[in-house]
């Protein structure tokens, strides 16, 4: 007599603890990537911004700096926040469409932030003082004001007034890189679920 072959034992549990396991672990890295999503969209003073009152430019003032011809001071007061920088900018038209060419920054001192600016043209121009939020770069207060230079620095082009700034896309290119991570690693989630329970259903059936 020939005798009945014992069936084996369905692996249902042991598949689904390596499945549980496999979650924990997307879900910790998933947790993580968030993290450092959260992190990176704050880093450069939005988290200080939340503690203090948000900074606002009143009022720019351009004059001749003393002693210093044809320099010029501008001068920008400021009220809430004063430890972010104050950019200073230039309105020209060489490039077609008015655009501000950037002069420098300047950290308040007592609510007033001072550049010092050597210009290479004269006419009638419109200077800016701007605060930008350090976490997105986008300006949130500024105040104008128009000044004829009568005197100017020649051989130097308006080029070399505009500094070129290489970082200010890269918080928002770094929270897409760490979103794009989170999409892979809910997909690799997802494919791991299906392929699991397959498998589950699979010995199920046997």
């Amino acid at each position: 007599m020939t005798p009945t072959p014992r069936p084996h034992p369905r692996p249902t549990a042991r598949l689904a603890a390596r499945l549980v396991a496999r979650l924990a672990g997307l879900a910790g890295l998933t947790a993580a990537a968030g993290a450092l999503i959260l992190a990176g969209a704050g880093t450069g003073g939005g988290a200080a911004w939340a503690a203090a009152a948000t900074p606002t430019v009143t009022t720019i003032s351009v004059a001749p700096t003393p002693g210093k011809a044809p320099n010029l001071t501008l001068s920008a007061t400021v009220t809430g926040d004063t430890a972010t920088p104050v950019d200073f900018y230039v309105t020209t038209t060489l490039f077609g469409n008015p655009q501000l060419v950037p002069l420098g920054p300047a950290t308040p001192a007592k609510g007033v932030a001072t550049l010092t600016w050597t210009p290479t043209w004269t006419g009638n121009e419109t200077f800016t003082a701007a605060v930008a939020n350090p976490a997105t770069g986008k300006i949130v207060t500024k105040a104008a004001a128009s000044y004829t230079v009568t005197a100017a620095t020649p051989g130097m082009s308006t080029a070399q007034a505009n500094t070129p700034k290489p970082l200010a896309t890269f918080g928002r290119g770094m929270v897409g890189f760490l979103l794009a991570i989170v999409f892979a690693i809910w997909a690799t989630l997802l494919a791991t679920l299906w392929r699991v329970s397959r498998g589950v259903a699979k010995h199920a059936t046997t």
